[in-house]
Formats: structure tokens, C-alpha cells, sequence
């Protein structure tokens, strides 16, 4: 079987790939004998097993037609998901197969396969793109920063002055009761006792601000909006009104760069602890920056799509999005329930994380599909090979995708590889110390 037409068709809501495929005349007689061979197999009254001629065989399915409508569903089954999976054709749901003249012994047949896919959207330029990076060796700024953050991670509390009035950075311990509009106690923050660190995330900024300045002693009443910010869904949708008692306002001490501070540190002195934070800097970034350039190599090309994307490939890749996830919470012994009352995500914010992300990925493939097609060479059989490089038998694994009829995918995933790796290795890079 081949392929001889293939024809693109778009309308208002999608894009559809039609093919029209032909089985050879030796491919329908083989077929036909095969099928026939097969309702042979049955019993057939007057005749003995295997023996009954072709005509009582066809009057069994209901005559010569429905006999040939077997041959061509037979056809389609065995080879037709193979030739569409061959010419490297991705249906985004299951294709619908068409049969307009039935098969002949001696003759050519023919049948099309009709389908959604994904759209071939174009760039506005082809040119390798310019991008910025971090230097690729630790800089004294990033190590100077290193050795801070190790100085901030071993802070202690001191308990300030009773007029001292709160500034950022500084801890106020409350007790503290959250109400919603309704009067109604904030779960977990009903006259409970709480040190919070004035802007830090781990209460609304709005909230933090209102205790700015405050003392010792102070009782602070204020309303804030627990929805004006992400990640705050669990104090409520709306206006929260806050009683927060000042008990005491703590400031926050850090070590002195000393000996000590290293030795807690694993190293040995300070010296040593510039040392180690410059191999692990230099360590990470050999790591991280790879995948940087990746990924920054890409948002600028993405910028260049020349259309938007359209509305059905969007709701398909949403789909798939949410499907993965649901999967790995599956996997992980859990549900959606559990997940959004664990990470205190409501199911508007989780729809739009999913979004989001649909967003991302749909972006990202159809730039790199796009790349591919303009600047990469084909994939070849040694790309493949390549991918599986690392499995213990990589030609079992080709073969298994081949024989589930999934090595388009495959070749999809390749050939977006090869097409990063373009991004990559033409971009022009910019060094500067962010």
C-alpha cells in the first residue's frame, strides 16, 4: 500500500489531512484469498471443512458485496493505520476511513483517510535568534550573593525594643484571628498565635504592609483582599478582616562572616567557603545553563509565530495537559480533591494552571515544528537509533513502536529535538551578568 494524494483542508474551526491510499492488484488478490481462506475455516452445510467454493462462501457474509466490504475493512485494518503511521501523519482523534468503490479481484483499490491534525503555522524569520545569557563561570557578584543567602539561612531573632516599630524584613509576633465578610473564622486562623516575617510570601503583601511600622503592644485591626494575590486561596475569595495583637516585634540577626559561619557551612575557614561556593555556582551553572539557553532560545523564537493558534489545537493540547496530570496524580496514590486542598489551590485557579501550561507546550511544539521544517534536515533512521541510545536493545524499541503504529510520534519527538538543538547552537548570545 502507498500513499498517491495527500491534501490539506482547512475550514472555520480546524485543519484535516486528507490521503488517499492504493493497495497494489497483487495486495487485493492476496487479500481476498486470505479472507476467503478464513470463511473456509467455518461450516458450511453440504460441504466439508475447508472445501466449499467461493460463491457459498461469499452467500455466507450476504453475498459478493458484503463479502468485498470484508476484504476492504480486512485491507484497511492490517495495513491502512501502517501507511497512514508511515507517511508520519498524527491524527489528534480517531481518523474516519472511507471506501467509495469497493475492491476487485485484479485491480488497484483505493480508500481515503480523513482526520484533524495539527496546524503548520510559519514564522516571521527563519534567522538564528539573539539572546541574552549569564556569564558561564561564577562571578565575584554571584559569590558575594551565595555567601549572603548562607548568612540569611542561619539568622537569629532578637527581640526589639518595646517602641521599635516594625520594618520590612523584621518578624511580628501576633495573635491573630482572620474573619471573611460574613464574620465567619478563617480556617487555621481563629485567635491563633503566628510570627510572620513582614514581606515575606507567606501572607499577602496587602496583609504585611498593614503591619508595617507597628509596636509592641499594639492591637491592629484592618481589612485586605485574600484574592488580590496568588497562592492565598485557603484565607478566603474576598475581603478578610484581620485582629492581629502585636506581642512583640523581633528583628532578624545574622552570623558574622567568620570561621564559624564556614564551619556550619562545610568548610573549613572563610577562605575555604569562597572556595566551595564557587565550585557549587560553577557546578550548578554547567547544569542549569544548558537548559537556559534552551529555553530562552525559544521564547524568542516563539515571538515570532506570525498567527495565532488556533482555538481547536488549543482545547486538544489542554486536554492532553490535564490528562497527564491527572495521571501522575493517579500514579502517586492521590486525586484532584486531595491536590488542591494539600496545596491550597482552588479549581479556578487550578484550571487556569492548566491553561497556562497548554499555552506553553502549544506554542513551544508549533514553533519547533516550524523550525523544523525550514532549517533541519530530515530524520533519519540513525536519529532514531540515537534516541533510544542509551536502552538496553534499541532495535526491540524501535520495533515496538513501529508495530503499535506510534513511530510518527517518535519522529515528531526527534525531529523537535533537532530543531532545539538549531535553536541553540546558531543563536547569537549576548553575555551579561544578571
Amino acid at each position: 500500500m502507498k500513499v498517491i494524494d495527500k491534501i490539506r483542508e482547512t475550514d472555520e474551526d480546524a485543519q484535516e489531512l486528507v490521503l488517499t491510499i492504493e493497495a497494489s492488484a497483487q495486495e487485493v488478490d492476496k487479500t481476498i484469498k486470505a479472507f476467503l481462506k478464513e470463511l473456509n475455516q467455518r461450516e458450511h452445510e453440504g460441504f466439508r471443512k475447508g472445501k466449499a467454493p467461493r460463491e457459498v462462501l461469499e452467500n455466507s457474509v450476504g453475498g459478493h458485496a458484503k463479502a468485498m466490504g470484508g476484504v476492504a475493512e480486512k485491507l484497511i485494518n492490517e495495513k491502512g493505520f501502517e501507511v497512514v503511521d508511515n507517511e508520519g501523519v498524527i491524527y489528534l482523534s480517531e481518523p474516519e476511513f472511507n471506501v467509495e468503490v469497493q475492491p476487485e479481484d485484479g485491480k488497484p483499490f483505493q480508500f481515503t483517510v480523513s482526520g484533524v491534525v495539527k496546524p503548520e503555522l510559519e514564522l516571521t524569520s527563519y534567522d538564528p535568534v539573539t539572546i541574552e545569557m549569564p556569564p558561564d563561570k561564577a562571578t565575584d557578584a554571584e559569590v558575594e550573593r551565595q555567601i549572603q543567602n548562607l548568612r540569611e539561612y542561619y539568622y537569629t531573632l532578637e527581640v526589639a525594643e518595646a517602641d521599635y516599630a516594625a520594618e520590612r524584613g523584621d518578624f511580628v509576633n501576633v495573635q491573630l484571628t482572620l474573619e471573611t465578610e460574613n464574620g465567619i473564622p478563617v480556617r487555621g486562623f481563629n485567635d491563633v498565635k503566628r510570627m510572620i516575617e513582614l514581606g515575606a510570601s507567606t501572607m499577602p503583601q496587602e496583609f504585611t504592609a498593614a503591619l508595617l511600622g507597628c509596636k509592641a503592644g499594639e492591637q491592629h485591626t484592618f481589612t485586605f483582599d485574600a484574592s488580590a494575590e496568588e497562592g492565598y486561596s485557603h484565607l478566603g475569595s474576598g475581603p478578610v478582616t484581620a485582629n492581629a495583637e502585636v506581642l512583640d516585634v523581633r528583628k532578624k540577626i545574622l552570623p558574622p562572616l567568620d570561621d564559624d559561619l564556614a564551619i556550619k557551612s562545610g568548610a573549613v575557614d572563610v577562605a575555604d567557603l569562597y572556595k566551595m561556593v564557587r565550585i557549587n555556582i560553577n557546578k550548578d551553572k554547567r547544569e542549569q545553563l544548558p537548559r537556559v539557553m534552551e529555553d530562552r532560545a525559544l521564547v524568542a523564537a516563539s515571538q515570532r509565530l506570525a498567527e495565532d493558534i488556533p482555538g481547536y489545537y488549543m482545547t486538544f493540547v489542554r486536554g492532553r495537559v490535564q490528562n497527564e496530570f491527572m495521571d501522575r496524580l493517579q500514579k502517586d496514590g492521590s486525586n484532584l480533591q486531595d491536590f488542591l486542598l494539600n496545596n491550597g489551590v482552588d479549581g479556578e485557579k487550578f484550571q487556569k494552571d492548566i491553561a497556562d501550561q497548554a499555552i506553553y507546550r502549544a506554542t513551544r511544539d508549533l514553533t519547533l515544528d516550524a523550525i523544523y521544517r525550514h532549517n533541519c534536515e530530515e530524520v533519519t533512521q540513525a536519529d532514531l537509533e540515537a534516541y533510544f541510545s542509551g536502552t538496553d536493545d534499541v532495535e526491540d524499541m524501535l520495533k515496538s513502536w513501529k508495530e503499535a503504529h506510534h513511530e510518527s510520534n517518535l519522529r515528531e519527538t526527534v525531529a523537535r529535538a533537532k530543531a532545539s538543538s538549531w535553536l541553540v547552537d546558531t543563536a547569537e548570545v549576548t553575555v551579561v551578568e544578571d
